[in-house]
Parts: structure tokens; C-alpha cells; sequence
């Protein structure tokens, strides 16, 4: 577990928000566990309706890894999806694309469209744990 200079796990911002609805909420946890729990409570999903998922809600990639949410960056927006239900484009509020490529286009706006290679380099100095969410040919 990721911990701060005080020995105490260090919590992750994140946002949180149920398939079909657009209001989201703020939520802080240290663990995917935590956040789930954190996530139930604030959505009022009631244990029925559990055990619950939690996607990207960019594009409904299944977060499912301690190891994988804490590499994720602050303020990741979450979609929590209950028993029986399902997260589909129509569950995204349609407000862009997810982060990763946002902050590639931005990117490339201001490098007025330079090498791949050197908005990849600048996006992993800006923040490393990208890394894991790059394709083998970015990598390559």
C-alpha cells in the first residue's frame, strides 16, 4: 500500500458515479476496496445490488487491481456498476475522451503536432504510471 511521509496510506482523490446518471461525486481512498466501499455508501447501492465494478468511465476499462488504481492519477473518474448492470457508451456523459487521450491532444496542440515519440517522452516525464496504460506500440 502507497504511503505518505507520515506512514499513513496516502489517499487517492477520485470521482465517482453511477451507469446512467451524470452527477458525480468526490471521493478519497487509499485502496480500490476502500473506494468501493466509500463508493456504495455515497451512490446508496444497496447490498442487493452489490458486488459492484468499478470502470474507467472514459471508456469502461474494468479496474479490478490495487497495483492499477494506485498508478492511476488523482481525480480519476470512476463509474461504479452494480449487480446486473452493465456500463456502455451511453452510460459516458459524452463530455470527451479519457484522460490519457485528452492529455495527449492537449499535448500535441501545443507542440503544434510534434513526433509521437516526444509527446510520449513528455507525458512520462509528467507523470510515470502512464506507462501502463500505453499500447505495445508506444512502448516499441
Amino acid at each position: 500500500m502507497a504511503e505518505g511521509a507520515s506512514g499513513l496510506p496516502r489517499l487517492k482523490q477520485c470521482l465517482v458515479r453511477r451507469a446512467g446518471q451524470q452527477e458525480q461525486h468526490g471521493v478519497a481512498a487509499s485502496t480500490l476496496q476502500e473506494l468501493k466501499i466509500k463508493a456504495c455508501n455515497l451512490l446508496a447501492i444497496d447490498l442487493d445490488s452489490q458486488p459492484v465494478t468499478l470502470v474507467l468511465a472514459g471508456d469502461g476499462t474494468i479496474v479490478d487491481d490495487d497495483d492499477y488504481f494506485l498508478c492511476l492519477p488523482q481525480n480519476t473518474e470512476f463509474g461504479v456498476v452494480a449487480k446486473n448492470e452493465k456500463w456502455t457508451a451511453s452510460s459516458n456523459t459524452g463530455e470527451g475522451t479519457t484522460w490519457l487521450e485528452e492529455e495527449i491532444t492537449n499535448t500535441n496542440e501545443v507542440d503544434g503536432g510534434g513526433e509521437k515519440w516526444q509527446v510520449l517522452a513528455r507525458q512520462l516525464k509528467n507523470d510515470l504510471s502512464t506507462i501502463v496504460l500505453m499500447s505495445e506500440e508506444d512502448l516499441q
